[in-house]
């Protein structure tokens, strides 16, 4: 079965229809964990126009990037209580919940004209971006298994890319309009409500294979925090890792000559390209086992980082860029099937919520241990080597990953499925 076989109800075990997930929940899902994205680029270039008009609030120059923050902060502190409440109360109810809070927050600048208020809904979207991006991301771990699981992690992540870049473009061209405009692009949530409402079931945790003899399994194990705890921690390690391109490369061009801001946003946009393709390529190694895909992805980052740091221009660095954002794709889309792989169903939720703290933990820490190899080595182009070499030296304990977690790779062999 293809990630495009569609909506199709078929009798399980016990007699009842079964409905498996195909081409339109795989979408749906995608857009979901594709909003908290939307969240921070949407409005990124209406800063400049927003501390203008706020110019005469205290300190705006200060407050109006916490727009931007405040949600990423959010993130980090209510991912694990989404989760919680996903496995508790159900999965479809906490999405619901999420896309409602998502677009009554997002769109209230709309309407408001106080600073202080409009960084108060920014919590509530930061909240509703926790709950969006776990349930997610928890739901195509439900939805799919083995290899369809693996190919929609990709082409999740390989959208959340493309559409990151269109939103780029579109909160530029309403930033011109006005500081409100770049608001109205919450509106996406209008029809991801109806979708959500339309296509997407409560997942029931089966046994038996995908032939049809599903029967619900009963069985239940306290949460897996010994192996958890090495792909947190792996997480958390990679995230602070890979995190240092986009953070950095701007300051990396400069010191190669590149003085206009214009040019190297078409240079580091040129670079990204290889995201998608890095995400799109990892959907279709279905054959290559988590712990030598996280290996490849991290030769694919620090080997560039080398690269980058002794590019003698900056077309070189653009080149090795372009590789870089490549291991990018591959290593987000390896860890979060990594992560869901090692789940039971019954902790996917709390343990995809605990992992989202983790993940945005290391993106916060990322710019810090940069600044430090930054400042131990003198120069950010010497800091992408001493980074590069971290990612080559850390391939070797990856293998060792392996004998602490495959034999639990497969805790979930089929697919959840819900009644029709």
């Amino acid at each position: 079965m293809t990630p495009s076989t569609p909506l199709h109800a078929r009798s399980g075990s016990a007699g009842l229809p079964v409905r498996q997930a195909g081409l339109v929940q795989g979408l749906v899902l995608s857009l979901a964990t594709f909003l908290p994205i939307m969240a921070t680029i949407s409005i990124a270039p209406a800063v400049p126009r927003l501390i203008q008009h706020f110019q005469g609030v205290p300190n705006a120059d200060v407050l109006v990037p916490m727009l931007m923050s405040i949600p990423a902060i959010c993130i980090a502190i209510a991912s694990p209580v989404s989760g919680f409440l996903a496995d508790r109360m159900g999965r479809r109810r906490v999405l619901i919940a999420a896309v409602i809070i998502y677009g009554i927050f997002g769109m209230a600048p709309l309407l408001l004209d106080n600073l202080y208020a409009i960084l108060a809904t920014r919590v509530g979207v930061g909240v509703a971006e926790a709950m969006l991006y776990t349930v997610g991301k928890t739901l195509i771990g439900d939805y799919f298994s083995g290899a369809r699981r693996q190919q929609w992690v990709g082409y999740q992540n390989a959208l959340d890319a493309g559409l990151g870049s269109a939103t780029w473009l579109s909160g530029g061209l309403l930033a011109a309009v006005s500081w409100r405009a770049p608001f109205f692009l919450y509106l996406l949530s209008i029809p991801l409500l109806l979708a959500v409402l339309l296509f997407i079931w409560e997942p029931h945790r089966t046994a038996g294979s995908e032939s049809g003899d599903e029967v619900e399994s009963e069985e239940s194990e306290p949460f897996p925090w010994k192996r958890m705890s090495v792909v947190y921690g792996v997480t958390l390690f990679c995230a602070a890792i890979y995190f240092s391109y986009p953070v950095n490369i701007a300051k990396a061009l400069t010191e190669l000559g590149v003085a206009d801001a214009s040019r190297i946003g078409v240079l580091t946009a040129i670079a990204s390209l290889g995201t998608p393709l890095g995400a799109l390529l990892y959907s279709r190694a279905t054959f290559v086992r988590a712990p030598l895909m996280i290996a490849l992805a991290l030769l694919f980052i620090g080997g560039p980082y080398v690269g980058i740091g002794l590019a003698a221009h900056f077309q070189q660095a653009t080149a090795f860029g372009f590789v870089e954002q490549l291991g990018n794709g591959l290593m987000g889309a390896v860890l979060t099937t990594w992560c869901l792989s090692c789940l039971p169903f019954e902790h996917r939720g709390r343990g995809m919520g605990v992992w989202g703290t983790f993940l945005v933990s290391g993106i916060f820490i990322s710019p810090l241990l940069f600044a430090f190899m930054e400042r131990v080595s003198g120069s950010v182009l010497t800091g992408f080597v001493y980074m590069g070499g971290i990612c080559v030296a850390a391939i070797a304990v990856v293998p060792f990953l392996l004998r602490l977690t495959e034999t639990h790779a497969q805790l979930d062999r089929n697919p959840a499925t819900g009644s029709a």
